[in-house]
């Protein structure tokens, strides 16, 4: 149980009591029982994608940091580190307390697992910080690359590196940096992407540095399911968490420190031109990764994918290997790439004639489509997309079928989603 304070002298009054504590667990615990309270409706009529809600964040960041501007170049750096020698005891070992240790390495772990790399792939991480997961794939084999902003970082991997005899590419810069053009079999950020406050367009430029069977995971990052019981440390659908351990780092060390609903942080990589899956440790939940695979001019229907918006339920089935059931009413956020068309692949596997409407703004299209037949649907889309509706009529499998225990409300069924230029 929380207990939320509307004052920042309160909040910070109760973050230096519980730095007093020695015992890390015993202060990350009275750091997580309070937490600064930050009205909805601040946010509430805002488009999370726009302007305004960036500086609507940007405004409560200041409010807890006592910072007029951000500059992730000067903000992010880490003044922490002039009081450890994390080359001969890194993260997260200088805990020394078998618990944090043994979590941090069931997270490398499934992280490697799920990267699903051999000797020889090229790899990338951003925010690598003290280099263990980096160190793990160059220890494998793999051509490793890291970008960090904070040199001092990067320093503690090679000294790291050069001790055991093992290369990692190294330079300093921002999320979305690259290395002269090479291309990357995975791009990976670890308890490191909640600090991009510009994440669309780090996203973007991503894009550009993947082969073209690539992927970007997320791991450890503050991704919110829509049903959390913690909602008042995120009240909206991004934003600064007002936990009590983040309320210190924004105060003390004027990080960016970000939190997302899952709803946004999907609909988020889709726009970008990503497709999102998740795969969820047993155990150790801060290894929860999230996949995005980039697609251009066709989305993998038949991939188990998250689609998932912002706003509530998106209206989608999980695959089913060849279509994808809709409610009824389903929404797809479109990718923000200069398409200009797309064009839906339809089957009414329903008992009687369905009709199905597909929309983005005021482009339209509808049609009444037979039981049993399979169509395509096609729209010109505006050149700011949003999401993609797709209405039908619904039926119930057991209410039409003699004998079925399916109980779901099926709409239309989605065999495909191709993109055109």
């Amino acid at each position: 149980m929380r207990h939320g304070f509307n004052d920042m002298t309160d909040v910070l009054s109760n973050i230096k009591s519980a730095l007093k504590l020695t015992d890390l667990q015993e202060q990350m615990t009275a750091l997580s029982r309070f937490y600064y309270r930050v009205e909805p409706s601040r946010f509430e009529k805002l488009d999370p994608f726009g302007a305004s809600y960036k500086e609507r964040v940007l405004g409560v960041y200041g409010e807890i940091s006592r910072n007029s501007t951000y500059d992730a170049a000067v903000m992010e750096k880490n003044d922490a580190l002039d009081d450890v020698d994390i080359s001969t005891c890194p993260f997260p070992y200088r805990f020394k307390d078998s618990r944090s240790v043994g979590e941090h390495l069931m997270c490398y772990g499934w992280i490697l697992r799920v990267l699903d790399v051999r000797n020889g792939a090229d790899t990338l991480e951003y925010g690598a910080g003290e280099g263990q997961l980096a160190m793990h794939l160059a220890r494998m084999g793999c051509n490793v690359h890291a970008i960090d902003i904070e040199p001092r970082f990067l320093e503690a991997i090679r000294k790291q590196c050069d001790a055991i005899g093992i290369q990692i590419q190294m330079r300093t810069g921002k999320f979305g940096d690259g290395f002269d053009g090479k291309k990357f079999d995975r791009v990976m950020f670890f308890e490191a992407f909640h600090h991009c406050f510009e994440h669309l367009d780090a996203l973007m430029r991503i894009r550009e540095l993947l082969k073209p069977e690539g992927f970007i995971s997320f791991s450890g990052e503050p991704i919110m399911p829509d049903n959390s019981p913690d909602l008042e440390v995120l009240p909206y659908p991004w934003g600064l968490r007002l936990d009590g351990e983040s309320v210190r780092s924004i105060a003390e060390f004027g990080w960016m420190e970000l939190g997302y609903s899952e709803g946004y942080f999907v609909e988020l990589l889709a726009r970008a031109g990503y497709s999102t899956e998740v795969m969820r440790c047993p155990g150790a939940w801060r290894a929860d990764t999230y996949i995005g695979r980039p697609f251009d001019t066709r989305y993998p229907v038949e991939r188990n994918t998250l689609i998932r918006v912002y706003s509530g339920d998106a209206g989608w089935y999980d695959s089913e290997g060849t279509h994808r059931w809709t409610n009824g009413h389903a929404l797809f956020p479109l990718p923000h790439l200069g398409h200009r068309k797309v064009k839906v692949g339809l089957s009414n596997l329903g008992p009687g004639r369905t009709c199905v409407a597909i929309s983005c703004q005021d482009r339209s299209s509808e049609r009444r489509i037979a039981s049993g037949e399979t169509t395509f649907m096609t729209i010109d889309l505006p050149d700011q997309p949003g999401n993609l509706h797709i209405d039908s009529d619904t039926f119930q499998p057991s209410v039409v079928s003699q004998g079925s225990s399916d109980t779901r409300v099926l709409g239309v069924a989605v065999n495909s989603i191709e993109f055109l230029m």
